[in-house]
């Protein structure tokens, strides 16, 4: 949150019933905000540096991460880590000096309590992705995750995405940029590897687009396979798709999420816990003339695989939603946050998701 003119503040609120209430926020840490002019769509423009905080769980503990500004325009990625939301260690690198700028970063964290941490770092001659693995303070070397079509880099303005799975592989998803397709890619490291391996396509779309859409990949793993949601528009219309399966059996099948008033879809968000699986996403749709935008949610049938009908989580809102994200509870259902925009500012709201009809892990 802007809490002054030149800086922002990583502010935490912790609940103890399962969602149903927060405790006041607090400040963790006061991060300054660093200026630099860009060259964008051949226009100079104003940039500022963002913290882009990002949480996980592992280990028994939650891990907080976000970006701290260098007094030039480079900058590192720390963390750190509480038991309780309570007390935090002090701050640590999450990777080493050879960092040139950290930018649309993901954090992930094993079972171990081992941190997963990739960025964007334009240090070659695009935007290509970096990943560093942390277990205890000692920051380590970044690795490069895939150099890009020509050593030029991938997509250069979506997020990316992490994850260690049950066996200790790390894996990192991106947009790739190949042959003027912006598709989903993932790369993994087998767990005692130093190198990343290039998995390659998440699925068989392809979709030709010459700009940056500016919307990431999501996943999570449900038994032994993983998850990955996306969006694209390769029929002219924003869809967002998942796919799942083995490393062994890329690529996977993808199939559209459900529609809610067949509008377009994007943002999408996806979460596991035991056998249960769901997703968030952004559904923007014209209504007696004006156009709205929803967060929707839907989960999947485990016995049967197949998606259950969306249900809206924002209805009512007089705000423009943005950016959900999403945590599964097996209990209780799924808890999406996400922000609104109004004429007020923009607010931080949280809403829990629950399947209709069939229970998603029957």
């Amino acid at each position: 949150s802007r809490t002054a003119p030149d800086s922002n503040s990583i502010l935490v609120s912790v609940s103890r019933d399962r969602g149903l209430s927060f405790s006041p926020l607090r400040t963790i840490r006061s991060v300054p905000v660093r200026r630099h002019m860009a060259k964008m769509g051949g226009q100079d423009r104003l940039m500022e540096s963002q913290p882009l905080p990002r949480l996980a769980w592992g280990g028994g503990k939650f891990h907080l991460a976000w970006c701290e500004p260098g007094d030039t325009e480079g900058g590192r990625l720390v963390s750190c880590s509480t038991t309780n939301g309570e007390v935090f260690t002090d701050p640590v690198p999450l990777h080493g000096p050879e960092v040139r700028k950290v930018h649309y970063t993901a954090l992930a964290a094993g079972v171990d309590g081992r941190l997963l941490a990739a960025w964007l770092d334009n240090r070659g001659a695009g935007q290509q992705p970096f990943a560093s693995t942390r277990i205890d303070s000692t920051p380590t070397a970044s690795t490069l995750v895939d150099q890009g079509a020509g050593n030029k880099g991938i997509c250069p303005c979506c997020d990316l995405e992490t994850l260690i799975n049950a066996r200790g592989d790390e894996l990192v998803a991106f947009r790739h940029s190949v042959d003027g397709c912006r598709d989903i890619h993932l790369a993994w490291r087998p767990k005692g590897a130093l190198e990343f391996q290039k998995a390659g396509p998440v699925s068989d779309r392809r979709w030709k687009f010459q700009a940056c859409p500016h919307d990431g990949p999501s996943m999570a793993e449900s038994g032994e396979l993983i998850t990955t949601v996306w969006m694209d528009a390769a029929e002219q219309k924003r869809r967002v798709f998942a796919a799942t399966g083995s490393l062994a059996s890329l690529p996977w099948k993808a199939e559209p999420l459900p529609l809610l008033h067949d509008g377009e879809q994007s943002q999408p968000r996806v979460a596991a816990g035991g056998r249960a699986l769901g997703a968030a996403w952004l559904e923007s749709f014209v209504e007696n003339g004006n156009r709205k935008t929803e967060v929707v949610a839907a989960f999947r049938n485990a016995r049967t695989g197949a998606w259950m009908p969306a249900k809206a989580l924002s209805t009512g809102s007089d705000g423009v939603p943005t950016r959900p994200s999403a945590a599964m509870d097996p209990i209780s259902g799924m808890l999406v946050a996400w922000f609104e925009q109004d004429q007020t500012g923009r607010n931080l709201v949280l809403a829990r998701a629950k399947p209709t009809g069939a229970c998603c892990c029957d």
